[in-house]
């Protein structure tokens, strides 16, 4: 699916998992895993906003290089989000493995700032910027 609709749609979800994500930046209270996991969610459905915004079909996948792969592939400059391929580890599917594979803790400052970048750039293909 594909669209403006669609697109405002999964955009909504992914702001709504920003809020949750901003209330997670003190490791002490949030694990390395649970932020991945909410950091991840947020990228995800960016990416797919945009996509959708720009009538791009995109696959059933969480594999962010992928979505950010279809973009770059229709033109659009992509490589400030290449560090939120990290966060693939941390998609619901391979949850268990990223409580095993945590080697060095998240940058979660280098992660939120992208992420902002992320959103500020999706809310001005929508229009809403």
């Amino acid at each position: 699916m594909t669209g403006r609709d669609h697109a405002l749609r999964v955009f909504e979800r992914a702001v709504e998992e920003w809020w949750a994500l901003a209330a997670m930046l003190d490791a002490a209270v949030f694990n390395d895993t649970i932020f991945g996991f909410h950091a991840h969610q947020v990228a995800e459905k960016a990416l797919k906003a945009w996509l959708s915004a720009l009538d791009l079909e995109y696959p059933p996948t969480r594999d962010l290089g992928r979505l950010l792969s279809l973009l770059e592939e229709n033109g659009h400059w992509v490589a400030p989000f290449d560090c939120l391929i990290e966060l693939d580890l941390f998609a619901a599917h391979l949850l268990e493995e990223a409580y095993a594979d945590l080697g060095e803790p998240i940058a979660r400052a280098r992660i939120v700032e992208s992420l902002e970048v992320l959103l500020a750039d999706v809310r001005f293909v929508l229009g809403l910027a």
